[in-house]
């Protein structure tokens, strides 16, 4: 059989597993549920006078409140969505990714796995697509579903949303990296959904170096080293943000890199930890 072919069975096996699992099909539901809510639950009208602004109702009971302009209302609803996919569409992602990541090790499904004419780095990488495939595709239809009831409703045709919805899942795709390896040495879905979540927030913690800086050298430093070691989470977060307009939330970028380095070095760290993970499952006995 064609080794591309059975790289892509491997992926499709993630969607399967994924699925017989359940826990795809709740994330897809919500998010069904999410966009039907807005379809049907959130209705606008232009106002007499300036067509530019608009009335909003929702489930019929127009909100007692000014009418607003087109843009704002688009503009609050791309921030509303985005939102929800950082930080809790990223969270969920990883809950799933990780589960069918550290599945493969279970005895009996290992074996059957390395039982497939594929070198073991094919087998690794094929599985951690799988998890970025499955989390990318739902993340997008959402953001492509909530461009699509805009344009519907305010005639609002701005592709912000879609870009910042990949913009989610590379940072997506960057922490899995390492929830992948973490799941290879631990064998365990728990430890590394916890050692993921920790890594994000010392990312996050980083971002405050300078702060940091005014109350100690040490903590300065220390602040150094980790932002340059681990992704440029709250800078990826950052790009989004202002792809749906929504500078007036950045309260303080002086401490922001630029989006070109924030991508490329958390790409670089993607690169290292799946180099890793392949090193060690190449070398791991079963």
């Amino acid at each position: 059989m064609n080794r591309a072919l059975i790289f892509a069975a491997i992926i499709e096996d993630s969607w399967r597993e994924s699925w017989a699992r359940r826990a795809s099909l709740v994330v897809s539901i919500i998010a069904l549920v999410l966009l039907l809510l807005f379809a049907f639950g959130v209705s606008v009208r232009p106002e007499e006078a300036q067509s530019e602004l608009i009335r909003v109702s929702l489930f019929g009971v127009e909100l007692k409140v000014r009418a607003i302009f087109k843009a704002t209302f688009a503009d609050a609803i791309e921030i509303g969505a985005l939102g929800l996919l950082n930080p809790w569409g990223i969270f969920l992602g990883l809950f799933i990714a990780i589960g069918l990541f550290s599945g493969m090790f279970t005895r009996g499904h290992i074996d059957l796995i390395l039982s497939k004419p594929i070198a073991r780095w094919e087998l690794y990488l094929a599985r951690y697509l799988g998890g970025i495939v499955l989390v990318g595709a739902t993340t997008m239809l959402f953001c492509v579903g909530v461009w699509a009831l805009l344009s519907l409703k305010v005639g609002m045709t701005d592709l912000g949303l879609i870009w910042a919805g990949f913009v989610v899942v590379f940072l997506f795709a960057v922490l899995y990296s390492f929830a992948a390896l973490i799941a290879l040495m631990a064998e365990g879905t728990g430890a590394a959904l916890v050692a993921t979540i920790v890594i994000w927030g010392l990312a996050e913690f980083a971002y405050v170096r300078d702060l940091l800086r005014q109350l100690s050298p040490v903590l300065g430093s220390v602040a150094d080293v980790l932002y340059y070691l681990l992704p440029k989470t709250n800078d990826l977060e950052m790009v989004a943000t202002k792809l749906v307009g929504a500078e007036q939330f950045l309260t303080d970028t002086a401490g922001a890199s630029s989006a070109g380095f924030a991508f490329w070095s958390s790409g670089l760290f993607a690169i290292v930890m799946l180099a890793l993970g392949i090193y060690l499952f190449s070398r791991k006995d079963y």
